[in-house]
């Protein structure tokens, strides 16, 4: 079967509600943030048909296929039914997953099997995936697109009656990044911090907002030289909160590509790399990237970086622009 034939999570629900249920749920795919939200959402849905608590049990990865399957199989305490989460499916090995194959061909009436296996899944030709997808138990949960975490940004400030700029969506974002487990858990300290303020804005997520890890100026060097402008916004912003001023970035940035622009004519010299090194300024280790950049920056394109940081420095200094809007301006240069 296809990829394009599983469907998504967003299905689930609208089954739920027509009291249309299955004895299996199989939910896997790059968003854990939706895959956790949706088996919270199943095991609430279903938590009204246990009598017990003893009939609710929750696996990890560790937990020794038999037991799992036994548990499965076994008849609830209560009298009715029980729930059966199996999480960190992904990390099982494949021979474990396919002792699972014939419980998924004939599941028990009366457990609710529901599984999380986090990662995209490109190949469902494994047994145990063909019983799942033929008998419609996967359910895929995609990460969203950018465009689209904004709007879930800006629509979860308003259940809260907050309200948030698509502009300062857009920043916190860009500081956090795109996993929505972490993206709540920031978003939560905002609502905190906020008390009856009904604005989210940048001063506020700026005062709150931990980005999720410590950058250093080389990691924006590394997400420009492995093409990555989201990653490279990413830096440059969380660089500027952590109290770098955008004249440093700029400063390194016009070295960086300055070192590149002269590749060319130290090339041509047939220098040795520790000598060449020492001409540029650079520690030695690093002047194999920068042999490797002379292919990715021809001189049009040095040419127009050129300007762009030289307008990036001129209005920083003199202009009112947000120094952030001055720094998204230039990086979006240097991706063209």
């Amino acid at each position: 079967m296809g990829k394009q034939a599983i469907p998504s999570v967003q299905e689930i629900e609208p089954y739920i509600k027509k009291r249309h249920y299955y004895p299996v749920y199989f939910l896997f795919g790059d968003d854990t943030y939706q895959i956790d939200q949706t088996i919270e959402f199943l095991d609430e849905t279903f938590a009204q048909s246990v009598n017990m608590d003893f009939d609710k049990r929750v696996y990890y990865a560790k937990a020794p296929a038999e037991e799992i399957l036994s548990d499965i199989q076994s008849y609830p305490l209560g009298g009715q039914k029980k729930i059966i989460i199996i999480k960190e499916f992904e990390q099982r090995a494949e021979k474990e997953k396919s002792r699972f194959t014939q419980i998924f061909k004939d599941p028990p009436s009366h457990t609710h099997i529901l599984i999380s296996s986090a990662g995209k899944i490109t190949s469902f030709s494994a047994d145990y995936l063909k019983v799942l997808t033929e008998k419609g138990f996967a359910f895929e949960c995609k990460s969203l697109r950018a465009d689209s975490l904004e709007e879930w940004v800006i629509q979860t400030f308003s259940k809260k009656s907050k309200t948030i700029s698509h502009d300062d969506a857009r920043y916190l974002l860009l500081i956090c990044g795109e996993e929505r487990n972490v993206l709540e858990m920031q978003m939560e300290k905002v609502l905190l911090y906020m008390g009856e303020q009904q604005r989210v804005t940048t001063e506020i997520i700026n005062a709150q907002v931990v980005a999720t890890k410590k950058y250093q100026i080389f990691d924006l060097d590394k997400a420009i030289e492995n093409n990555k402008p989201k990653e490279a916004f990413k830096v440059a912003f969380a660089l500027m909160h952590q109290g770098e001023h955008p004249l440093i970035l700029l400063g390194y940035l016009n070295k960086y590509f300055t070192s590149i622009a002269r590749m060319p004519e130290i090339i041509d010299k047939k220098l040795q790399p520790i000598d060449a090194a020492r001409i540029l300024g650079i520690p030695a280790w690093t002047y194999p990237k920068y042999v490797q950049a002379v292919k990715k920056y021809p001189a049009y394109r040095l040419k127009n970086i050129s300007k762009a940081l030289l307008e990036a420095d001129i209005s920083i200094k003199t202009s009112r622009f947000d120094e952030k809007t001055i720094i998204a301006q230039l990086l979006t240069v240097l991706f063209e």
